[in-house]
């Protein structure tokens, strides 16, 4: 029997120069949350979806949840230079002997345990690898 807990990883604090756009790929399908902070005083960062229109704004540290398993893309059209982190949060599942394992337990493959973070989940995700 597995309790289900939950994982956050984070992607780093990056940066995206004006009229880029960059995608921000899912590392497990298991994800349920995505947090997105602009770090950056007085200029918003936009999420878009595949289209690339802009559909939330991520204004300047106020941190934005996005509850979602796919990809979305981030957009610059501030005119300066924006410092932004990107955290995912993920379903984790704690088996009998305290082990935490991503994606909520059962199924195929191996998945990735706390103890050993960065091997690879094989649970349906072509391999992506954990942080």
């Amino acid at each position: 029997m597995a309790t289900t807990k939950s994982y956050l990883a984070g992607k780093g604090v990056r940066t995206i120069v004006t009229g880029d756009i960059k995608v921000i790929q899912r590392i497990s399908d298991q994800r349920k949350q995505m947090v997105v902070t602009n770090i950056t005083a007085g200029a918003n960062l936009y999420v878009t979806g595949p289209d690339e229109v802009p559909a939330l704004v991520a204004l300047p540290n106020l941190p934005l949840s996005i509850e979602m398993d796919g990809e979305f893309r981030i957009r610059n059209d501030s005119g300066v230079t924006i410092t932004y982190v990107v955290g995912e949060l993920f379903n984790v599942a704690i088996n009998q002997a305290g082990i935490p394992r991503v994606g909520g337990g059962g199924g195929a493959g191996g998945g990735s345990d706390a103890t050993n973070l960065g091997q690879t989940t094989g649970r349906g995700t072509g391999n992506s690898q954990l942080p």
